[in-house]
This record gives C-alpha cells, sequence and structure tokens, in this order.
C-alpha cells in the first residue's frame, strides 16, 4: 500500500483523505458557482500533456499542464492554470518568476505561436488565486535557467539542495543521500 510509504500510522492517512474530501468538495462548489458568471472561463484542456524540443539549448522539455482556460475566442485568451493544494506567502511573492510557470507559458508559446493570457497559480484549499501576465522577457529568463540547468546535467554537476517539504514530495528521497527528512534533524 502506498499510504504505509507516506503516513507514520493508518489514522494520519484517514486525515489526510478527509481533508483532501473536503477540499475537493469545497473546489467543486467553488468551480460550480463560478460556472454561471459572465467572467467564467472555460477549461479546454485538462492535465494536457505537451512535448516541445528547444533546438538552440538542446533540450526536449515535456510536461503536463493541470488545465488551460479560454475566457475568449482566440488562444491569447487563454490561462494556464495551476493548482496546489494550498499557497504558499512565497510562491504569491514570486509568481512572475515561478519556473514551473514559466516553462509552462514558454512550451505554450513553442506550441501556439503566442503566449497565454495569464498564469494562474490556484489553491485548491481556499481558491485562492494569484496571476501573472507572462511576457517576452519572462520565457527568455526561463530560457537562461533551462540552459543553465541542462549544463549542469549534462556537466554532472548537482550542487545538493535539501529542503524539508522539497524532500518530503521528492520521488527520490529514499535512494538520496542528501535528503532532509525527518530523522536528519
Amino acid at each position: 500500500r502506498a499510504e504505509e510509504e507516506v503516513y507514520d500510522s493508518d489514522a494520519e492517512a484517514e486525515e489526510h483523505r478527509a481533508s483532501g474530501h473536503t477540499m475537493l468538495n469545497g473546489y467543486h462548489q467553488r468551480h460550480l458557482a463560478a460556472s454561471s458568471a459572465s467572467s467564467y472561463s472555460r477549461p479546454v484542456m485538462v492535465e494536457e500533456e505537451f512535448n516541445v524540443e528547444l533546438p538552440e539549448l538542446n533540450v526536449a522539455l515535456n510536461g503536463f499542464w493541470d488545465r488551460i482556460d479560454q475566457r475568449g475566442d482566440q488562444h491569447q485568451d487563454r490561462l494556464i492554470r495551476e493548482f496546489k493544494t494550498r499557497l504558499h506567502p512565497f510562491q504569491v511573492r514570486t509568481i512572475d518568476s515561478n519556473l514551473q510557470l514559466g516553462m509552462y507559458a514558454m512550451a505554450y508559446e513553442q506550441l501556439f505561436g503566442e503566449l497565454p493570457r495569464e498564469l494562474v497559480l490556484e489553491s485548491i484549499q481556499t481558491g485562492e488565486t494569484v496571476s501573472h501576465r507572462p511576457s517576452s522577457a519572462d520565457v527568455q529568463r526561463v530560457k537562461r535557467q533551462v540552459a543553465s540547468m541542462a549544463s549542469s546535467v549534462r556537466n554532472e554537476r548537482f550542487t545538493p539542495t535539501p529542503d524539508f517539504m522539497t524532500c518530503k514530495l521528492c520521488p527520490y528521497s529514499a535512494v538520496c543521500n542528501f535528503a532532509a527528512t525527518r530523522t536528519s534533524f
């Protein structure tokens, strides 16, 4: 059972399961109510996979957009929406430099020939949203970051940056000598 690897007890697993049910029910109610509003953006892609080649960086980028919404009739009226369990103040303050969203915008531009109208982080727990209108400068910044990361990988330069929350969610933490775990404190 997967819970045995993540939770310390059945009670903890059940608490998280109940919390998840409450969050998803709240999300559903909020979006059901919003769907009748004139400003509602309708989903046009959900968990859509993308694959793009960045030949100038010798990099292939693949991933999944949580959801792409459309407010108008054109591609430029689309929003890329990334769902998080909750938004941390850091995510709110740094939305304009969020690497994940920047990569989504870069991939979107590569596939559709233009930037999306907005990048949105949404908390499933509270419904709070924070958004950023991406620019060409954002895409160039992301390309520089991707180029730097690709160079590090190719040259086998991996500087560990252990962090408890990051390591807790990482699928490789069990085999990583640098993982920040409860027992390493």
